[in-house]
């Protein structure tokens, strides 16, 4: 990889930060809305809060996008010589 390439990937993964960190804020800031409203419309506790649907699932999503982030590697040149490698022997 030249320098060129390193550059465009590190753009890439730092965009993806923030587009998380983004994702992060509107999650906090929508997610007490809703719950706000909850406790102020009369806060039913007999089962799942309404808003707690909105909180697991939403936060399935930035959990995942999370980890698209921060776990998951790019794909080097390594990696592509080693399936490659598999293709071959197979």
């Amino acid at each position: 990889m030249d320098d060129a390439e390193h550059r465009a990937d590190a753009i890439k993964r730092l965009k993806r930060r923030r587009d998380l960190m983004g994702n992060i804020g509107s999650y906090v800031f929508v997610n007490g809305l809703l719950w706000l409203i909850w406790g102020l419309t009369g806060a039913d506790t007999s089962g799942l809060p309404w808003p707690a649907w909105v909180s697991i699932i939403w936060g399935f999503i930035i959990l995942m996008h999370w980890v698209r982030v921060f776990v998951r590697k790019p794909i080097d040149e390594a990696a592509i010589q080693r399936e490659m490698a598999k293709r071959r022997s197979t």
